[in-house]
């Protein structure tokens, strides 16, 4: 009998290790399996802030345009573009009541102020009108308006608002101190801006 008890002692025991071995692994697993997805979580957080900053560094490395210049004829500033220039010598004369000689610049004017603005108070700051001599560099300066003349509507023009990001065609008129030299017509990016460009008429 103490026999048989004894056996089935080591049968019991036998029973309860094998049952608690078969347990255990499932323990494990549904333990490690939320690790692994905290683990994925935790990557994805750390990659998606590293994309938002290359994104942010791609922007900033674009480069901006400088549209100021002078190029095919064209002339343009901060504040305002000057194009289709064209520019006519007169004789003293010419005019009525103007007893020098002249020349008549044309051009389309586009105002890239926030606010209407007349091509003169764009252009005068813009422009430097000179001729030269063997010893001097000498400024030309606007004449009077002729009175009655092919350019009446153009030369109002010059002096009218013109609103932002609208073009009008104009004209002003330089009195010229030596006809027989060529007159430079310098460019510049505003009054105390730098030279973009020279246009030189003979």
């Amino acid at each position: 009998m103490k026999k048989i008890l004894a056996l089935m002692l080591v049968m019991v025991m036998v029973l309860s290790v094998i049952a608690c071995s078969k347990e255990t692994p499932v323990e494990e697993t549904k333990a490690e399996e939320p690790k692994k997805e905290e683990v994925k979580q935790e990557e994805k957080k750390a990659e998606e802030p590293k994309k938002e900053e290359v994104k942010k560094e791609e922007q900033k490395e674009e480069p901006k345009e400088n549209k100021n210049g002078f190029k095919d004829g064209v002339v343009t500033t901060k504040e305002a573009q000057f194009k289709d220039i064209k520019v006519t010598k007169f004789e003293a004369g010419h005019f009525e009541y103007v007893d020098e000689p002249t020349i008549v610049i044309e051009f389309e004017y586009t105002n890239f102020n926030k606010e209407p603005t007349e091509a003169m108070i764009t252009w005068i700051p813009s422009v430097e009108i000179v001729q030269e001599t063997e010893a001097t560099v000498e400024e030309l300066e606007i004449a009077m308006n002729p009175i009655e003349s092919d350019y009446d509507e153009l030369f109002n023009n010059f002096m009218v608002k013109t609103k932002t990001d609208k073009s009008l065609k104009v004209a002003t008129i330089y009195a010229v101190k030596y006809p027989d030299k060529p007159i430079k017509i310098i460019f510049k990016n505003g009054m105390f801006g730098e030279s973009i460009g020279e246009l030189i008429v003979k």
